[in-house]
Order: C-alpha cells, then sequence, then structure tokens
C-alpha cells in the first residue's frame, strides 16, 4: 500500500458519476457502442481517444520495427503477420525481417 502525503484513501473516492462513466467506457470498449445515444456524455473523449489510437497505429506503417519485433516473439511469429496482412504489406515487412 504506497504512503500517502497530506492525502487519506479517501480523498480518491469516485462519485456516483465517476462511476457510471466508468461503466459506460467499459461498455465501449468491450463493445464498441460509442454512437449510441447513452454515451452521449463521453462521446467527444472517446472520438479524441479513438483517434489517438489511429494516430499512433499508423506510426507503425512508418517503420519496419513492428513487424521485425511481431517476427521476433515467440507466440506470434510471422504466422499472425502472413494471416492478417495485406500481401504487399506482409511483403515489405518480411524483406525487412530478413535484412535484419
Amino acid at each position: 500500500v504506497p504512503n500517502l502525503t497530506k492525502k487519506e484513501y479517501a480523498d480518491y473516492k469516485l462519485t456516483s458519476d465517476k462511476w457510471e462513466i466508468l461503466g459506460l467506457i467499459k461498455e465501449v470498449l468491450q463493445d464498441n457502442f460509442a454512437r449510441l445515444a447513452k454515451f452521449e456524455k463521453i462521446a467527444h473523449a472517446i472520438q479524441k481517444g479513438l483517434e489517438k489510437i489511429q494516430k499512433w497505429y499508423n506510426k507503425t506503417d512508418d517503420s519496419n520495427m513492428y513487424f521485425i519485433c511481431l517476427g521476433l516473439e515467440p507466440s506470434i511469429k510471422l504466422e499472425y503477420c502472413k494471416a492478417k496482412w495485406d500481401n504487399d504489406d506482409y511483403d515489405k515487412g518480411l524483406a525487412s525481417f530478413k535484412k535484419v
């Protein structure tokens, strides 16, 4: 248990509104219901979060490192890339992997 300085654990208690928002976030992440009316309160935050994820996901296209790391990961190897990636992207990644 961390030692709190000038704070008490009660200071971190979530309000019922915050618990409601956390419940909505959990639902969105599990089922991608972000566009339903009941998520209107957090729709902007969801959209910004998805944009941020897309931005960093697109960064993987700028480097061969992502493919190389997947190829070196024992539980993934190249089979995941072969099954899930476009043929052109797979071929480019494989060529980079072989250079290493």
